[in-house]
């Protein structure tokens, strides 16, 4: 599946999902400061695979503020934003420049890459350095497997900012839609841009990631 030009969209079902990783995923308890708040909330984070009706497809969550849920619909559309662009009430929306955006599809496309040999602790600290580039100075993070993925975390914050952006495309996000293609407050997800095409997934052998729950709840799993 091509990814969309920007401005156009194109849909998708999600009928599974799972995580990314040897060993147990971590269980951590995520924050946002300020205006809006939220938490603090326990989440499984990491890197998701996902089976779509597009293909299985690697991805990370970029909206702390709704659980996974299968089957969902999503549009197709370049990354604008982090947070709740659903009408359940205000938008809490963090726009994303485009180094933001860039930085996001950096880390989803690393993640990929390393899927095959991925740890659980390793897909975990990709996952929180997509929310720290997302969410900023108002994320935060703790968990009690933090000694083994600060570390991680760390060596993967620091070759993201040793590599060279300058040609990097925006990710490609997936917004919830009900069957009239109306956004519903179901989780956003992100993916690599560009979308591997059906070949190269089979060599890749792989998936992406997927969230969404009809009502705001506390999340269990991001």
């Amino acid at each position: 599946m091509a990814p969309p030009k920007p401005g156009a969209a194109s849909t998708i079902t999600m009928t599974a999902y799972s995580l990314v990783g040897t060993g147990s995923n971590p269980t951590v308890t995520v924050q946002l400061s300020g205006t809006p708040s939220l938490g603090p909330i326990n989440v499984l984070a990491g890197l998701f695979q996902l089976n779509t009706t597009a293909g299985t497809l690697y991805g990370f969550c970029v909206d702390l503020f709704h659980p996974i849920q299968v089957p969902t619909t999503y549009t197709v559309a370049p990354v604008a934003a982090a947070g709740d662009p659903t009408p359940g009430g205000a938008p809490v929306d963090f726009p994303l420049n485009t180094t933001q955006l860039q930085q996001i599809n950096w880390l989803t496309l690393a993640a990929q890459a390393e899927a095959a040999t991925l740890t659980a602790i390793r897909s975990a600290a990709y996952q929180l350095d997509v929310w720290e580039v997302a969410y900023g100075s108002a994320f935060s993070w703790s968990s009690t497997a933090a000694s083994t993925i600060t570390p991680e975390l760390t060596a993967i914050s620091n070759a993201l900012s040793a590599a060279n952006l300058s040609a990097m495309p925006i990710p490609i996000g997936l917004t919830a839609v009900d069957a009239q293609g109306l956004a519903i407050p179901r989780q956003s997800l992100v993916v690599g841009n560009p979308i591997p095409e059906p070949a190269s997934l089979a060599v890749l052998g792989a998936g992406l990631l997927g969230l969404g729950f009809a009502a705001r709840r506390r999340p269990t799993v991001c």
